[in-house]
């Protein structure tokens, strides 16, 4: 068979098994390059000389920060010559970002930046403290909870029960690092918690739950109380604007409490912490003793092996693959129906269907989507999956059904003209004779859109949704490492787009018309 009389079917086959192929071995590649990092576990951080050791030296340079973190005019009054500053999701972006020369410090509390140094050769602490900062458990402003909260705190810290459960999750012993289940009965009612789950050994997600210093706070306070905590995992970005729209009742990930902060919520403190710079070591990573092939096995043991944190890839894919399914559907439908209104005339109905569609298809689904959640929903119960289904329905419904509506439009009207002229009605012109005629024209290019949604579904992580790309966050944020996860993530992503396409090519198929027969019910071709 020539490669003319291949089926498109099959030549589609061809070319997924093709790319499938080219992705293994560059990814093959990328591992053979990728320069492994180097692990300190065994080493003495103090004895490493810093890049950076005065202020002075930090002229030009660029520092890193988490999103949200308000340090960049105190930075600049520390050292006037300091370049840009650049902000970042994770600790863990901040780390590579650093070790890939791409800034060269960044900011972070002492007990963050201390575990960084321990766990890399190649950093280093800055000599100098940054700043003191109180750190707190954030609530909405004049939440009646304040107090109550407040009061334990600081009997916790009096009586030194925070002095020990600091140096408990600061600590080198991984074993102890666990939080008290809930066994209490709680009988005064339960609590959210928007906690951050990168920020350990404050606030982070391991073992499947929220861990830290803050959370086993929290945890002492929610007995004394008699209630339950409903901890909600998010990126530190996140947790302010929570506890801002009113949708947790509290707010954890070594806050600093600053005065403009303090005008927009309320705060009970934790602790107080020093900021430090995380700085790039003169000598590197010489000399560590870790050779390619052990890093690549501990890289591949942290990300998916160590407490099942393949489990957090299963679940983001079934999140990811939920709402695209669910927002393609409905969309469809909702684009189809859209269809079915213009069809009828009306010059009003089709003025907002045109003010609709133009809305949403001049809009970033990402605003949106932070719309919906935040101002729309802000004040309801919906989970982030519901409303990122819910946004992205509108979203996909607006694409497709401008694109039926092109199709429809391009059927010549002789069609339409020449069944009403047979005795046919305007429906069964338009279901029988104009809509399979634009079916084919509009059902490759709907195919294509869904592809593309699954992967729009990635920045459902703004709204604290767990789906495939926040999973890989989540991974990142806990072995501070970034190649695993996202060659996974990105492998994954590329399998689900193929397994898509591969099922529309089947469904558009079932609808090529040109293999069909064509007969007119009532009438002799």
């Amino acid at each position: 068979m020539s490669n003319a009389e291949i089926p498109w079917q099959l030549l589609l086959r061809r070319r997924g098994v093709l790319a499938l192929a080219m992705l293994l071995v560059a990814t093959s590649l990328l591992v053979m390059l990728t320069p492994v990092r180097a692990f300190a576990d065994d080493s003495d951080s103090s004895t490493r000389t810093p890049e950076c050791t005065t202020w002075d030296d930090f002229a030009g340079k660029t520092v890193g920060m988490v999103t949200g973190a308000p340090f960049e005019s105190a930075l600049r009054q520390k050292s006037p010559e300091v370049g840009d500053v650049v902000y970042c999701a994770t600790t863990s972006d901040l780390i590579t970002a650093l070790q890939s020369k791409k800034i060269d410090a960044f900011l972070n509390n002492v007990a963050v930046g201390t575990l960084s140094v321990n766990r890399y050769d190649d950093l280093a602490l800055f000599p100098e403290v940054f700043d003191e900062y109180e750190i707190g458990i954030a609530l909405p402003k004049g939440s009646n909870l304040t107090s109550q909260f407040a009061t334990i705190i600081n009997r916790l810290r009096s009586d030194g029960t925070s002095d020990e459960l600091w140096n408990k999750w600061t600590s080198g012993d991984e074993g102890d690092k666990s939080v008290p289940e809930q066994d209490w009965e709680g009988a005064n009612g339960t609590y959210s918690v928007a906690a951050c789950q990168s920020l350990e050994p404050i606030s982070y997600l391991g073992n499947g739950k929220m861990l830290g210093f803050e959370i086993e706070m929290l945890l002492a306070c929610a007995k004394e109380l008699d209630v339950h905590l409903d901890f909600e995992p998010m990126e530190f970005g996140d947790v302010l604007s929570y506890i801002q729209s009113g949708k947790a009742d509290l707010g954890c990930g070594s806050i600093l409490i600053t005065k403009e902060r303090a005008e927009a919520m309320d705060f009970a403190p934790t602790h107080k912490n020093d900021l430090i710079l995380v700085v790039r070591s003169a000598g590197g990573a010489e000399g560590s003793g870790t050779s390619w092939i052990d890093g690549i096995i501990t890289s591949f043991q942290k990300t998916f092996i160590k407490e099942d944190r393949w489990k957090l890839i299963v679940s983001g894919l079934c999140t990811t693959a939920i709402i695209t399914l669910c927002s393609g559907v409905m969309g469809t439908a909702l684009g189809f129906v859209t269809v079915l209104l213009r069809r009828r005339g009306n010059r009003v109905v089709g003025a907002i269907v045109n003010g609709f569609e133009g809305l949403m298809n001049r809009l970033p689904i990402m605003v949106v989507l932070l719309v919906f959640y935040y101002v729309i929903f802000g004040s309801s119960g919906l989970s982030g999956t519901v409303v990122a289904i819910l946004a992205f329905t509108l979203a996909f419904g607006a694409t497709s059904g401008s694109i039926m509506w092109n199709s429809v439009k391009a059927v010549d009207e002789g069609q339409s003209e020449a069944s009403l002229a047979l005795g046919f009605t305007g429906d069964q012109t338009f279901f029988g004779v104009v809509l399979p005629q634009a079916a084919h024209q509009f059902l490759p290019l709907l195919s294509g859109q869904i592809v593309s949604l699954a992967k729009q579904t990635s920045v459902v992580g703004y709204i604290a949704v767990m789906d495939l790309t926040r999973a890989g966050d989540v991974i990142r944020g806990l072995t501070m490492e970034a190649f695993f996860p996202l060659f996974c993530v990105a492998a994954i992503y590329f399998a689900l787009c193929c397994v898509l396409a591969s099922v529309m090519s089947f469904i558009i198929g079932k609808f090529d018309f040109e293999r069909k027969p064509r007969t007119v019910k009532g009438v002799d071709l």
